[in-house]
């Protein structure tokens, strides 16, 4: 097995996992500790989804072509701001702010969403 496919398939079994436990994560907990591990587990598969995606970037970088490093790099982009909305629900969840469960929805979904794109690439 190459160094490729393995992280390949981490990334897949990350994305794999996270879309499952989304589904799980997206209603607002009832308090700061419910269903905390859920949402935790949740949020290590999609950093799992990406680190390994940046890792096989890494490894592959050298033999792509411009375009797919173009198109790969704002998948690269897409994976980091997944990760910033990701942060953002935990926050709201911790710090309730006003409308809190809507803030809270719209990030998860827009994490599980987007990242269930990145398993068709």
């Amino acid at each position: 097995m190459t160094t490729r496919t393995l992280f390949l398939s981490i990334h897949e079994a990350g994305g794999g996992i996270g879309l499952l436990l989304g589904a799980l994560a997206m209603r607002p907990p009832d308090t700061t500790k419910s269903r905390f591990p859920i949402r935790l587990a949740y949020a290590a598969a999609v950093v799992i989804l990406v680190v390994f995606l940046y890792a096989t970037l890494a490894v592959d970088w050298a033999s792509l072509a411009l375009t797919q490093r173009v198109a790969f790099s704002v998948l690269a982009g897409l994976a980091a701001f997944i990760l910033i909305r990701l942060y953002l629900a935990f926050r709201d969840s911790r710090q309730r702010p006003a409308n809190w469960q809507t803030s809270y929805i719209n990030h998860i979904y827009f994490t599980c969403r987007r990242h269930s794109w990145g398993q068709a690439v």
